[in-house]
């Protein structure tokens, strides 16, 4: 009687790479992709989880853009004032302003 064990193949590097590969191009599910290659699930996922680990991390660059080049602002306060100040103005400059002019 023959034994039903399965046998285990150990692949290279260079055949998860295509196999990866190919799993990437095919848009298949990894159930449907491991029955068509004939690759167990878990193994496959666990070359994902590899491939994943090795990837480097994403770093996050700030940016910082030149401000508009906009005319000047007109603010209106309540009790009538009127104050017009360039687009480059001190934004806090401005909150001291209106603050002083509201007293």
């Amino acid at each position: 009687m023959k034994s039903r064990a399965k046998t285990y193949r150990r692949r290279t590097s260079q055949e998860v790479q295509n196999l990866l590969g190919r799993y990437h191009q095919s848009g298949m599910s990894v159930a449907a992709f491991c029955r068509q290659e004939g690759v167990a699930e878990s193994v496959v996922y666990r070359w994902l989880r590899r491939e994943r680990s090795k990837k480097p991390a994403v770093k996050l660059v700030e940016v910082k853009s030149a401000p508009a080049v906009l005319g000047p602002f007109r603010v209106v306060l309540p009790g009538g004032y009127q104050i017009e100040v360039p687009a480059n103005f001190d934004e806090h400059g401005l909150r001291r302003l209106v603050g002083a002019l509201e007293r």
